[in-house]
């Protein structure tokens, strides 16, 4: 099966390629350095179990002198920290998936700038609902 070429002119190529160049420039390139900076300021909080479940076990001390009542047991202190370490994980991943997201968002605007109408015919074939507007 022979496929037509889709023939681009030159200055579209550099059109594109100055706008994605941009959109690194100005977007990614500061939203990956804001980031990283984040990370490196949590990466730097120690969670050190004991230092946590210390002030918390003093707390539910204080509390259990004035009620009687013990809100934290030993078991309800590690299940806190235990969420706080999936907490973390998933704080981790949410930031794994996003820089992922922000390089396929730049090829795909890439692509789009250079072929745009070839590939909304593309995707356009694939809509069951076509026939309406055609």
């Amino acid at each position: 099966m022979v496929t037509s070429q889709m023939v681009v002119s030159p200055s579209t190529v550099v059109a594109a390629s100055l706008l994605v160049g941009e959109a690194i420039v100005c977007f990614l390139i500061p939203l990956s350095l804001i980031m990283w900076m984040l990370i490196a300021k949590l990466s730097d909080i120690s969670l050190n179990p004991s230092g946590i479940v210390a002030p918390i076990k003093q707390l539910s001390a204080q509390i259990y002198d004035y009620t009687g009542y013990d809100p934290l047991d030993g078991k309800g202190i590690e299940t806190l920290v235990g969420w706080v370490s999936r907490a973390g994980q998933w704080i981790a991943n949410g930031v794994i998936n996003f820089a992922l997201n922000l390089v396929v968002l730049v090829f795909v605007l890439y692509f789009m700038l250079v072929g745009g109408r070839k590939m909304e015919r593309y995707l356009m074939a694939f809509l069951p609902f076509i026939t309406l507007f055609r």
